[in-house]
C-alpha cells in the first residue's frame, strides 16, 4: 500500500479586510470561527463546513484556515497540499465564489462608511448589478 505524506501550504491572498472576509464566509454558509490573540488571528472553517461548501459531503478534507497578520495587513490561507491536489477544481470554484462574495461585502461596507446606500440584484445572465445612492450630504469646503 503506498504511503502518502502531506504538508501544510500557506498561500497569500489579496483579501485584506478581516470583517469583509468573515461576512463573505458567513454569507456562503461556512460558519467561520475567529480565534487567536496577539500577533496573529485565525479564521477557521471546519472540515464539515468546508466539504459542504466544496460539494464534497462524505469526503475527508481537513478544512481551511485563514491566518491574519494585522501588523503586515496580510492574510494567508493554510491548506493541506494533498487535499489541494486531490480537490483542485472544487477548491478553485470555492475561491472564485469567495472572491465574489468578499468583493460584494467589501463594496457594501466601504460604501456605507462613505454615506451611500447600496442595493444589488443578480441579473438573468448571472452577473451582479449594484446601485449606490447617496444617503447623507457630503460636506464641501469652498476656498
Amino acid at each position: 500500500m503506498p504511503c502518502t505524506m502531506s504538508r501544510t501550504l500557506r498561500i497569500e491572498i489579496k483579501m485584506r479586510d478581516t470583517k469583509a472576509l468573515l461576512e463573505a464566509l458567513e454569507e456562503m454558509g461556512a460558519k467561520p470561527e475567529l480565534t487567536g490573540t496577539g500577533m496573529f488571528k485565525y479564521i477557521r472553517v471546519t472540515s464539515r463546513a468546508f466539504t459542504q461548501l466544496l460539494g464534497l459531503e462524505g469526503y475527508t478534507y481537513r478544512g481551511i484556515t485563514f491566518v491574519i497578520n494585522p501588523a503586515k495587513r496580510k492574510i494567508t490561507i493554510e491548506v493541506d497540499d494533498w487535499d489541494l491536489d486531490r480537490y483542485r477544481p472544487e477548491y478553485e470554484k470555492f475561491m472564485g465564489r469567495l472572491s465574489q462574495s468578499y468583493a460584494k461585502c467589501k463594496i457594501l461596507k466601504d460604501a456605507k462608511a462613505k454615506g451611500y446606500a447600496v442595493t444589488w440584484r443578480r441579473r438573468s445572465d448571472g452577473k451582479v448589478e449594484m446601485i449606490a445612492r447617496q444617503t447623507k450630504k457630503l460636506a464641501t469646503t469652498i476656498r
